[in-house]
């Protein structure tokens, strides 16, 4: 992917870290820190459990594999604008018996496990550069293709994509000189749904890596294919019925998967304006920015989409483990003032499968 094409995506993610920073006053670092730090203990004192007692359980399996990297990886340049959460995932996420790989006169390239809810998919994946890191690389660029139950989504072509996300890095690992792990993201635009299993392959084109933005970028002739089983998981999506409303702004949650949750956003008439696609339709712009952030302080991003559900933009969270969201509604063209908050109680919403 062309760092234009990056761009081009990451654009959607509003706002800047300077409306983040100025306007929001979101550092709540003490919350913040004993959050990590009880989630460190849980882990430390459940796989303590594990092998006192001989045993094996999901949670310890999921910290086995590549999904523990993206988990715990400090994000760098590469990652930093992610909309992943990736541990709701790897607890749904299929660890695969073996690797799937393929290796080339180049690289050698793997996927170690898949997620799939229908909507969004999740492959995480390693990766080594067969003759070793000459040059010390810290990155592997690629453009993607995912091909499933007969169509192709890829970073190669974007127009009338059925897709509104699709990502994929690979970094290297820390303390490590050949060793890359990295995910490939897909999630589908409103509507579009994989239902069935199906045999899925994956083309990673356009390879290079190199560290930074350095002119010292290595190219690798030809592409890597991997095929690979596709299981849609329905059973983790819910659909949802929740409204939360005040003063004429609006939270609508539609569905929940531990990868995403779709919602739709309204706000009252005067901070709203119009314009027109090219059949007609009337669409809301983006003049106010909905920030959201759980129950710890900790942002979570939101992606506006071009999908439209009864007249309203969608809006994609990343998925979380928290069940209290506080949705936060800025102006961007009123000094980027903050109009109103709104706290969404997930336990309360009616879910049905």
């Amino acid at each position: 992917m062309s760092m234009n094409d990056y761009k081009r995506v990451i654009d959607r993610i509003e706002p800047s870290d300077r409306c983040r920073e100025e306007v929001l006053n979101m550092n709540k670092i003490e919350s913040k820190i004993k959050h990590r730090i009880n989630k460190k203990v849980v882990a430390i004192v459940s796989v303590a459990a594990v092998i006192v007692c001989g045993g094996t359980s999901v949670f310890a399996a999921r910290y086995t594999d590549v999904f523990s990297k993206l988990i715990n990886r400090e994000r760098s340049i590469a990652t930093k604008n992610d909309i992943v959460n990736y541990e709701p995932i790897a607890e749904n996420a299929k660890v695969l018996d073996e690797p799937i790989q393929n290796v080339s006169d180049d690289i050698s390239v793997a996927i170690d496990s898949v997620y799939c809810d229908g909507s969004n998919v999740t492959l995480a994946i390693t990766a080594s550069l067969v003759d070793g890191n000459l040059n010390r690389a810290e990155n592997i660029n690629f453009d993607t293709t995912l091909t499933i139950e007969g169509k192709s989504y890829s970073t190669l072509n974007r127009e009338d994509c059925e897709y509104t996300w699709l990502m994929g890095s690979l970094i290297l690992d820390a303390g490590t000189k050949n060793n890359f792990t990295g995910s490939i993201n897909l999630t589908l635009r409103e509507g579009c749904k994989i239902t069935d299993s199906d045999n899925a392959k994956l083309t990673l084109s356009n390879i290079s890596y190199g560290s930074g933005i350095s002119d010292n970028w290595k190219k690798i002739d030809g592409d890597v294919y991997l095929e690979f089983e596709l299981i849609p998981n329905l059973s983790i999506v819910n659909s949802a019925a929740y409204t939360v409303e005040e003063d004429g702004f609006v939270v609508n949650i539609h569905e929940i998967t531990p990868a995403k949750i779709t919602c739709t956003t309204e706000y009252p008439s005067e901070y709203t304006d119009l314009y027109y696609d090219e059949y007609g339709n009337e669409i809301p712009s983006f003049g106010i920015v909905v920030l959201c952030y759980d129950e710890y302080g900790n942002e979570i991003p939101y992606l506006n989409t071009d999908d439209i559900k009864n007249g309203l933009p969608v809006g994609l969270l990343t998925g979380t483990e928290s069940s209290v969201i506080t949705f936060k509604f800025v102006d961007k063209n009123n000094g980027l003032k903050c109009l109103k908050e709104l706290t969404v109680d997930l336990n309360e919403a009616e879910l049905t499968e």
